[in-house]
């Protein structure tokens, strides 16, 4: 699953999911399941195939020698 370019609004920034962690931790509460977490932070996903790095891309980025 992909997600939003870290420059978009739907992304959290660190010191939002930082602050966000820290007032769980404050008052004790159990950290819920990880999309629960997306989900209270508006983290959203885009639809389609899952990312991948270059270097599972193949010979594609193999230098020919």
């Amino acid at each position: 699953m992909r997600t939003t370019p870290s420059n978009s609004p739907a992304r959290p920034c660190k010191e939002l999911v930082r602050a966000w962690l820290f007032e769980r931790h404050r008052n004790r509460k159990p950290l819920p399941d990880l999309e629960e977490i997306r989900r209270a932070l508006g983290w959203v996903a885009i639809p389609g195939p899952a990312a991948t790095s270059p270097a599972h891309a193949g010979d594609t980025c193999r230098a020919k020698l």
